[in-house]
């Protein structure tokens, strides 16, 4: 009898101790779904016991790790030229808005250079689509290799390329403006099949404060400033303040 009881006293004892492995099971696992669903991509839900729970567990982590590439991806997508794998307008946009933020709090400068291949049209009709897309690519490095690293170089559009200077000030950015025409004036362009050629740009440049004080302004003046350098004969650099 004593027997008997012991046993089903073991088995009560058996079953507290499963359904307290399963309460909180599920807790961790509503708990993790919960996190996931308000943001948190990078919560991993942690069971081992129940072995069932535990295979939801590791599906839901697998599905998780899934859904947050494909985020990544898109995120990537939405911030970056497909063609030169510069940042595009949409993220200029948004840095320009940050950048004059911390600018107008810490007093500093924010310079803006606004970029357009020469001729960009004949080149076109000259060398075809893909030799004018090999020319944006081999730019687009040119700039990027050719700036400091707190600068940001992006597409703006076409053959129009920007960069966003933080902390710079009139004369720094023409200095650096200067760099990147003389650069791309200097550049080879290769374009397959034997071909090489080469091409300019022009260059205009705007600085908070001196030449505006927010960011549609401030990419105004730098395009009032590249109109000037493009009727001034192309190939150079031109600034507003």
């Amino acid at each position: 009898m004593v027997a008997i009881l012991a046993m089903v006293l073991y088995g009560v004892i058996g079953m507290v101790i499963i359904n307290r492995s399963l309460l909180t099971s599920m807790d961790k696992l509503t708990e993790g779904a919960s996190k996931f669903a308000n943001g948190d991509t990078h919560h991993s839900i942690n069971i081992g016991i129940p072995i069932e729970i535990a295979s939801v567990a590791h599906t839901f982590n697998s599905m998780k790790n899934k859904i947050s590439e494909q985020h990544k991806t898109l995120e990537l997508m939405a911030n970056v030229d497909g063609l030169t794998g510069l940042l595009n307008r949409r993220k200029f946009d948004e840095l320009i808005a940050q950048e004059l933020i911390s600018a107008t709090h810490n007093s500093d400068s924010l310079s803006v250079i606004l970029a357009d291949i020469d001729h960009f049209k004949r080149f076109n009709d000259t060398y075809g689509h893909q030799g004018g897309d090999e020319a944006l690519k081999q730019v687009a490095n040119t700039l990027k290799s050719s700036i400091r690293d707190i600068d940001k170089a992006c597409r703006y559009g076409g053959e129009e390329f920007i960069v966003l200077l933080p902390q710079c000030n009139n004369k720094e950015a023409m200095a650096i403006a200067e760099r990147l025409r003389s650069s791309i004036e200097e550049l080879t362009l290769n374009l397959g099949q034997n071909q090489t050629s080469s091409l300019t740009a022009s260059f205009g440049i705007a600085t908070y404060p001196v030449s505006a004080k927010k960011p549609e302004q401030l990419v105004n003046c730098a395009d009032q400033a590249l109109y000037k350098a493009k009727n001034s004969g192309r190939n150079r650099v031109s600034t507003i303040t």
